[in-house]
């Protein structure tokens, strides 16, 4: 059998499933590749999986050249693009899916597992991972994974569909775009390389974290990471800090109070709570408390709601707020009381990745949208200021 490199060409077919426009006319060629599909498909079905493999062989072959003539033409001015359409695209995933499970009735299991990985990556940029194509695949390549010694496959595969959930996820709660879908695959499938890449060195992670916490860990990096390079505006409400040790968060605040209070109150867009001053609590440096920052913060502006922005010399707007703060879900929690005094429709979320990520995210956003999220991104409502 030929090694998985054979296959590099289909990444052209990859390419092409994110820029194909429904409705395209199709080609001849889908047709004969149709043809060597079924022909396959009936040898295999018969149990004569060798044969079966010959043709899936010749039927990618064709694929292959065809796809160079293509090119071919696209340099001498022709469109490519409009040469290929979803029917062709999905029947090269059709074959690659059932080339993969010959292989593995074969034996030749490795490569299996990459062949069906390419189909489940073209079925998915072409109709959505909740699509019933790709629901199958992927269960028969976790199937496949798991009678194989390769954790790194099941665990590529697991990541690489909740990862597409959160991308979903976040298109419904309208913090991405539809239009945003082809780059966002792409970004998908490069975190999903990445994070297997530190999975297969193990050194990227805490000692003692479960396959599930490393998960939430890297589906939370993942979310980020489409909000910051895809989001446009909605990116602003999203809030990102560096997670450090919980010894350290009063040094932190002590020394960058005000740029963390910023940075909240530039997701909401008006300046709700100002800084006053940081200090640390006049304990012994061996106490479990002498982690503990006071903050002291000042009221400021009104959300927009039929009221006047408040006067700078008002009353309530001088008196200093006093917070215990020993980790940022306490100063996110200070904001989410001051935005319900404020009866807005909106706060803060955590985006919930455990105590052993390298960063603290935080998103603001309505009710609504964080019902879309449930479920695709975790993610928890740190606790509320208690006065």
């Amino acid at each position: 059998m030929s090694d998985k490199s054979n296959f590099d060409w289909i990444e052209q077919y990859l390419k092409q499933a994110l820029l194909y426009k429904r409705g395209q006319s199709g080609n001849t060629s889908t047709l004969q590749l149709h043809a060597f599909l079924l022909r396959a498909l009936d040898l295999s079905n018969e149990g004569r999986y060798e044969a079966a493999a010959v043709v899936f062989c010749e039927a990618l072959a064709f694929a292959r050249l065809n796809l160079s003539e293509l090119e071919g033409s696209k340099s001498n001015g022709a469109s490519i693009n409009g040469a290929l359409d979803v029917e062709e695209l999905s029947t090269i995933a059709d074959l690659c899916f059932g080339y993969a499970r010959v292989l593995a009735e074969l034996n030749s299991v490795r490569q299996a597992l990459d062949l069906m990985y390419l189909a489940i990556r073209l079925y998915t940029r072409l109709y959505g991972v909740a699509d019933g194509r790709v629901l199958f695949c992927a269960s028969r390549l976790k199937e496949l994974a798991l009678s194989f010694p390769a954790y790194i496959s099941v665990a590529r595969i697991l990541f690489f569909l909740r990862a597409h959930k959160a991308l979903a996820g976040l298109i419904r709660a309208k913090f991405l775009f539809e239009s945003s879908w082809p780059e966002c695959c792409v970004i998908v499938e490069n975190l999903t390389s990445d994070y297997c890449l530190r999975l297969d060195k193990g050194t990227s992670y805490s000692a003692g974290l479960s396959a599930e916490e490393i998960e939430d860990i890297e589906i939370v990096n993942c979310a980020v990471e489409l909000i910051r390079r895809t989001a446009g505006s909605s990116a602003a409400r999203l809030v990102v800090f560096p997670a450090y040790d919980s010894q350290f968060f009063s040094t932190l605040c002590h020394m960058n109070f005000s740029g963390y209070v910023a940075e909240f109150n530039r997701s909401v867009g008006k300046e709700i709570l100002i800084p006053v001053r940081c200090e640390i609590g006049y304990v012994p440096e061996d106490s479990p408390q002498s982690t503990v920052s006071y903050l002291f913060v000042q009221k400021g502006q009104r959300l927009g709601l039929g009221k006047g922005a408040m006067v700078v010399n008002s009353p309530e707007r001088n008196l200093p707020l006093k917070w215990k703060c020993s980790e940022f879900d306490d100063l996110c929690g200070l904001f989410n009381s001051r935005l319900r005094k404020l009866r807005s429709a909106e706060k803060f979320y955590r985006l919930d990745n455990g105590r052993s990520a390298v960063i603290n995210a935080y998103l603001y956003c309505s009710s609504d949208q964080a019902s879309a999220l449930i479920g695709a991104v975790p993610m928890r409502t740190p606790r509320l200021f208690q006065a």
